[in-house]
């Protein structure tokens, strides 16, 4: 009973663009269990015929958001031939994140938000794509490269080189963008004070310096910014990234 209110607020909000029913499994058991509804309450929005289910709080902005991550998914869905036209085939001046996953793999699902999130924080770049394989679907291809856990986050950087796997602890959006960023040529340069007012002070090109400290939670989540910045606006200026420590007196 608690849905309903938030069911029909986003049902007014986005008006005659999605039509909006509720079914009474009491009512229609029958119909309920041949589309494996199981727990209640489950939201399922069909969009050309495919079934989509809902992960999350029913909240007004949250089923917002699924529906428009639905008409509009943020990760490219890979077939195999997509994924040797684009990936494997892939410019130079491109990158490509790949999530290798199976629908039935519950961490699958529990990272899927997540990597909706660091899709949407991608969309910054025009030059690094957010895609996902699905390896039920496409075990030939799955196979060939070498995936046997799900889910595997795979990185082909630019210029060609060689695949790296995202191995580490933190699965959330942040620490991935981190970790892609951080695995990329960078175009950002490391300024310490040994050499800032020869880099700095007496060039003639303007500079756009970045102080950050290391243990800065802002700062890393502000350097992905810094760096594509610092990629579209190569032939205007300099870009530097000065380590700054910072010591603190207790008195």
């Amino acid at each position: 009973m608690q849905l309903l209110p938030q069911f029909r607020k986003v049902a007014k909000i986005l008006g005659n663009s999605v039509r909006f029913g509720t079914i009474d499994c009491e009512a229609h058991e029958h119909l309920c269990r041949s589309v494996d509804v199981n727990s209640y309450p489950t939201t399922i929005l069909y969009n050309n015929s495919v079934p989509n289910i809902f992960v999350g709080y029913h909240t007004a902005g949250q089923l917002m958001e699924f529906v428009e991550d639905v008409k509009h998914p943020p990760v490219i869905d890979l077939t195999a031939r997509e994924f040797e036209v684009k990936v494997l085939e892939r410019s130079k001046d491109e990158a490509w994140v790949v999530d290798f996953y199976a629908p039935w793999c519950s961490h699958c699902i529990q990272f899927e938000p997540q990597y909706k999130k660091l899709a949407k924080l991608m969309r910054i770049s025009s030059y690094i794509h957010v895609s996902k394989v699905d390896c039920s679907r496409e075990h030939r291809l799955c196979n060939a490269m070498g995936v046997h856990s799900f889910p595997t986050i795979r990185l082909y950087p630019f210029q060609n080189g060689p695949a790296s796997d995202y191995n580490h602890w933190s699965r959330d959006a942040n620490s991935l963008r981190r970790w892609i960023y951080g695995s990329l040529p960078s175009n950002v340069v490391m300024i310490g004070s040994r050499n800032f007012n020869s880099e700095v002070f007496f060039d003639k090109q303007p500079w756009l310096i970045n102080f950050f400290a290391p243990w800065c939670g802002h700062c890393h989540n502000f350097a992905p910014y810094f760096e594509e910045v610092a990629r579209v606006r190569t032939s205007y200026f300099q870009r530097a990234t000065v380590f700054l420590l910072i010591h603190v007196v207790l008195w």
